[in-house]
């Protein structure tokens, strides 16, 4: 495609000219350039008068030149309807229900994934257009209601797969339809039930989603979704409107960039391509997250084709990495492409007014995300300390800090912006271009996915609406691509708050100085902010004084309506007087203890959620708090009693002492359960993010000139320092414990600090496996600590003893300390198979002989200690708090119990030429020495065979292990030793032998 082939720009692009209705001078385009002339991606034009635009607004053809000359291509022509087959199929799936099947394992799966690499590459080659990679996923795994055992489901997915490959395309869009009927249902907005609740937030966290389950559980997401036939208000004393009249407000028609807003003056840096791996969209696809697009498919969707069938995914990573490559180093046709750029639309009530909401389709925030990994740096390097939302390390934390520092030492005033509409209207055209200059080694990624219009899907309307200015609803680079868009504006600014300060985060923008000079700031930018699409809104605006200055601030900005307080919240933290701080942290503490609550009640049905939740979310939800708060420290103290009394009892089912909580305060590796105390960690957290700020905050007070590298140093001392000083307070910490409590639980303290912890330390995840019952968590829970377990029966069903856990742990009755043992030897089966190739499950050692029993091993391996040799193990799982173990340390336990069985194997072993490995642990965890040795040998051999880290392979096989004993463990507890009778018969033809009787 070339730009002779291209029509001339539409009227939207070019023939409406916009003036401002101000009249003050405005900064020329040669001053916008002057602040960036330091960064590394600047190159200074050699003609500075090559592009003479007076100031005013770029006619079409213009903007059309300038495109070319920046990208080679003008914009996309005008969307014209598309008759082609695909186009109707791509237009019909869109508006499902996006009702789909999880991807099922085994040769199905596989089959649908090689399909699916088949799917991009034709994409890649341009030999079929975008709609048909969509509208494959959605048919083929379609959910239908009357389909739901998995064998069913199999057959369902492999009968598809098969039409799909015989090009029965219309066939499939058919049934697709036909089986979605049934989810087409409109969900009224129910009052959630206590329990319905806790089935959700289960499910989430399941599914490995932590942040949409907090939202969740704290009514964030359960907001009113708005139907096509609901009205709005869009003011509070305004006239109520439709929803899609709302949401075609909210994405305005393209605008033609004024000459100001161009940085002109500036030659064109070199586009230098850009290199995607497959190890880039692994790195992208492991933390990917959210719903599915038009298309339907979701983020999990797409994790299990890229991540879990082994070189079958392998090849649709390279696939997508080709694709990713594509875009980001050439220019593609628009129609190639325009689907997969869709977005889904919803609009949520805010009550009073819309907010819309973009999904875009997984595969394209993977191809978005993938780049900007590569090319971040570029970003946040131009953006520096100018722009905070180009993923800077720490800088909210930076600016709260700063702001605050400004505030308090002089008499000034702080001016919080808000904008209308702000990421919707920002300047299309004059984005792509100051990107072009500004961030090279993105702009034909970007280029190519902002040529055209944009769909937005609306479920429920026929015809979509189309994103033509600002940033696409949906886009991951959206935030990156807004921080860009807007230096030229804030450069521009400067001058008018020389004797001031101003901070940028996003659209929100902030403005310290005297009052004058506050004005003054505010007034330039209502002349040139809508010149970049920036519209300030002063109604809605914000004035921080002191007390002092509240007449003076009334009578300098009575005339904008803006609104004067002593006290306001600022990027999460607050700016202002004490009384303002203090109410801030009062309310947003009591909100944390009615999530604490929340998760209280579901913890007692399903405790591993609730605890995950709340160590890898919500704690650190006030810990940010803390970070930008000085002195709140006493503050969480009832929050603190919600924790100790309500969340950690619900968790054990018990109730715990003084002592126990600050045992649980201790990090996981020490024997704790890292539910730090909120009073505690509120000084450490402060000085900790004042540390690695320092040199953030001291570019934003215009004391030194902002370096990445440097700040980035600096992030990691402190954080260096701040884990050098909390290991010594929690060595400490745990030192008092061993001094409160008597010799057995020392023992048991200093057990818990050895064993084997991880299965604490990551999610629920049920694709994993790492999802246990609330019997198998609790009881875990109870035996790390030495915990009467609760629920337990009076006696045991195989000996009639008396009911303990120390019997039910060793008792031999019913088989169960067997299939104790049968599932650590199957996993370590299972897992020596996926390193070496011969792999025996219990190998003959030494044949039976008349009074002499037959010695039989666990697993035999070949290769492992030395190649050509092999190597016998044999496992033992063993209580070390049975009675007879009681005068010896675990460790000690575990050293005996090798002794044990090298005595029994070693000399047979010997015999044979090959050596023997016992494997001891016990049965919460705790590895002896040569079974640790074993672990380290399997994840060196899988760490090379599989491509990974070797320190990630450990941990995931420790992780395993740890689950495998827990579940074990739960087995002899919760297991039943006693045989159920049998029926006797075969089939229903038994039944007339009671006739007879």
């Amino acid at each position: 495609m070339n730009s002779s082939s291209q029509g001339s720009p539409s009227p939207s692009q070019g023939s409406v000219l916009v003036t401002s209705s101000h009249s003050s001078p405005q900064t020329t385009a040669s001053s916008l350039t002057q602040d960036l002339s330091n960064h590394p991606l600047y190159y200074p034009t050699s003609s500075p008068n090559s592009r003479p635009f007076e100031e005013r607004p770029l006619d079409g053809c213009e903007l059309r030149d300038l495109m070319v000359e920046a990208y080679g291509l003008p914009f996309a022509s005008p969307m014209v309807t598309d008759s082609s087959d695909w186009a109707k199929w791509w237009n019909t799936v869109i508006h499902l229900s996006g009702s789909h099947y999880s991807l099922p394992r085994g040769p199905v799966g596989r089959r649908y994934v090689t399909l699916l690499t088949e799917e991009i590459q034709h994409l890649t080659q341009k030999l079929y257009s975008s709609e048909r990679l969509i509208v494959f996923s959605s048919v083929i795994l379609q959910r239908n209601k009357m389909v739901k055992k998995t064998r069913d489901i199999k057959d369902t997915l492999e009968r598809r797969l098969s039409l799909w490959c015989d090009e029965k395309y219309d066939t499939l869009v058919q049934e697709a339809v036909r089986c979605d009927r049934p989810f087409q249902r409109i969900r009224q907005g129910k009052p959630k039930s206590d329990d319905h609740i806790t089935k959700v937030f289960s499910r989430l966290m399941l599914q490995g989603k932590v942040r949409a389950a907090m939202r969740w559980l704290s009514g964030e997401s359960r907001g009113r979704v708005l139907c096509l036939t609901d009205t709005v208000q869009l003011q509070p004393d305004g006239p109520p409107v439709s929803v899609i009249d709302a949401l075609r407000s909210k994405h305005p028609p393209q605008q033609p960039p004024h000459s100001s807003s161009l940085l002109l003056d500036s030659t064109l840096p070199p586009l230098e391509d850009i290199d995607i791996t497959g190890a880039h969209v692994a790195h992208v696809a492991h933390r990917i997250q959210g719903s599915g697009g038009p298309g339907g498919c979701d983020s999990l969707h797409w994790q299990d084709a890229l991540l879990r069938f082994g070189p079958y995914s392998s090849r649709c990573r390279d696939a997508v990495a080709s694709l990713t490559s594509l875009l980001a180093n050439t220019l593609v046709d628009w129609d190639l492409i325009k689907a997969l750029l869709a977005n889904r639309l919803i609009a949520l009530d805010k009550c009073p007014g819309i907010r819309p909401i973009g999904i875009g389709e997984t595969i394209r925030r993977i191809l978005c995300k993938s780049v900007c990994y590569v090319t971040r740096d570029d970003a946040e390097d131009v953006c520096g300390s100018s722009q905070l939302c180009a993923g800077t390390q720490c800088s909210i934390e930076g600016a709260i800090h700063a702001a605050n520092d400004i505030f308090n030492s002089n008499d000034w005033g702080m001016l919080l912006v808000d904008a209308q509409n702000a990421f919707n209207s920002i300047n299309w055209s004059s984005l792509l271009w100051n990107i072009r200059i500004l961030w090279p080694r993105a702009s034909r990624f970007i280029y190519n996915t902002y040529r055209g219009h944009s769909p937005l899907v609306i479920r429920g309307s026929p015809e979509p609406l189309f994103s033509k200015e600002g940033v696409v609803q949906g886009d991951p680079l959206s935030m990156f691509m807004y921080a860009i868009g807007t230096i030229p504006l804030i450069n521009s600014l400067k001058e008018a708050i020389s004797t001031g300060h101003q901070i940028w985060y996003a659209d929100d923008a902030s403005a310290i100085g005297d009052l004058a000079t506050v004005r003054h700031w505010f007034d330039c930018l209502m002349v040139t902010g809508p010149r970049f699409g920036y519209f300030p809104e002063p109604q809605k605006c914000c004035l921080i004084v002191k007390e002092s200055l509240l007449n003076q601030a009334s009578l300098l900005f009575g005339d904008l309506g803006l609104r004067v307080t002593t006290s306001s919240r600022f990027l999460g933290g607050v700016i202002g007087d004490l009384a303002g701080k203090t109410s801030y942290v009062s309310t947003k503490v009591q909100g944390w203890i009615d999530l604490v609550h929340s998760l209280s009640s579901v913890a007692l049905t399903q405790p591993q959620a609730a605890y995950s939740a709340f160590i890898k979310s919500l704690q650190h939800q006030w810990t940010y708090l803390q970070r930008v708060t000085p002195e709140c420290g006493h503050q969480f103290d009832s929050l603190e009693s919600a924790i100790s009394d309500s969340l950690i009892p619900a968790l054990f089912g018990q109730e715990c002492s003084s002592v126990d909580r600050l045992l649980f305060s201790l990090p996981i590796r020490l024997g704790g359960l890292s539910i730090r105390n909120p009073v505690s960690t509120s000084s450490t957290s402060y000085t900790t993010s004042r540390l690695a700020s320092k040199i953030l905050i001291s570019s934003i007070k215009g004391e030194a000139v902002f370096s990445s590298y440097d700040h980035i140093c600096q992030v990691r001392l402190a954080q260096s320092n701040h884990s050098t000083t909390q290991r010594a307070v929690d060595d400490d910490t745990f030192n008092l414990v061993l001094d409160q409590v008597d010799c057995n639980l020392q023992r048991t303290v200093k057990r818990a600090r050895d064993c084997l912890s991880s299965w604490l330390n990551v999610l629920p995840c049920q694709k994993d496996n790492f999802d246990l019952t609330c019997n198998e968590f609790r009881d875990a829970l109870n035996l790390r600590y030495s915990k009467p377990l609760i629920h337990l029966p009076p006696t045991c069903d195989g000996c009639s003893s008396l009911f303990t856990t120390s019997h039910a742990l060793d008792c031999k009755k019913g088989g169960l300390v067997t299939q104790r043992h049968n599932e650590v030897r199957d996993l370590l089966y299972d897992l020596a198979s996926q390193a070496w190739t011969q792999v025996i499950k219990e190998p003959i050692i030494r044949e039976a002989l008349p009074g002499r029993e037959a010695l039989v091993g666990d697993i035999s391996i070949r290769g492992v200690w030395q190649p050509q040799s092999t190597a016998v193990f044999d496992v033992r799982v063993t209580d070390s708090d049975a009675p007879s173990y009681l005068h010896q340390s675990p460790m000690q336990v575990l050293r005996t119990a090798e002794r044990e069985k090298k005595a029994k194997y070693s000399s047979a072993c010997e015999a044979l030429h090959v050596s023997f490995t016992p494997l001891c642990m016990t049965v919460d965890g705790l590895i002896g020495s040569e079974t640790n040795t074993f672990i380290r040998r399997l994840a060196d051999q899988l760490s090379i065979k599989w491509d990974h880290p070797y320190s990630s392979v450990l941990y995931w096989l420790r992780t395993r292990l740890s689950f495998a004993l827990v579940r074990a463990t739960n087995l002899c507890i919760r297991g039943s030793q006693s045989k159920i009778r049998s029926l006797n018969f075969e089939d229903g033809a038994g039944i007339s032998l009671l006739s007879n009787s």
